[in-house]
């Protein structure tokens, strides 16, 4: 009962997951022109050691689905440490976003200073030539 539950909750997130990338269409063919493949990994003792847990997850994924996968196949697949190398994968991300906000702030401000100084010099220029 508890295993079916948390079954079912996994596959309710995973579902979503792989509803938005099959209506963006990110995964194309593979070489052999066969139906596009989406591996997800799965991390933790319940999956790797639980006798039906995959089969419990792989059916109510399908379910949630219903007809919507357009005939992608969908490979669940152990992932050894995997929340270990979310946690490093998602600071990077993390990092990356803030020196991108950084950047964008320098040159932005760099862009008003310039205006400033542009519109100063203008003025400065303007009055000289008794405009």
């Amino acid at each position: 009962m508890v295993s079916t539950r948390a079954a079912h909750l996994c596959a309710c997130g995973i579902a979503s997951l792989l509803k938005r990338v099959v209506s963006l269409k990110v995964a194309i063919k593979n070489e052999r022109d066969e139906s596009p493949e989406m591996t997800v990994g799965v991390d933790g003792s319940v999956f790797r050691f639980h006798p039906n847990f995959e089969d419990l997850l792989n059916t109510k994924i399908h379910e949630l689905l219903d007809g919507q996968l357009n005939d992608w196949k969908i490979v669940l697949a152990l992932s050894e440490d995997g929340s270990g190398t979310a946690a490093a994968i998602a600071t990077r991300m993390s990092r990356i976003v803030k020196e991108k906000q950084e950047l964008e702030a320098v040159v932005q401000t760099g862009a008003s200073t310039s205006n400033v100084e542009t519109s100063q010099k203008a003025t400065t220029t303007t009055a000289r030539n008794g405009h």
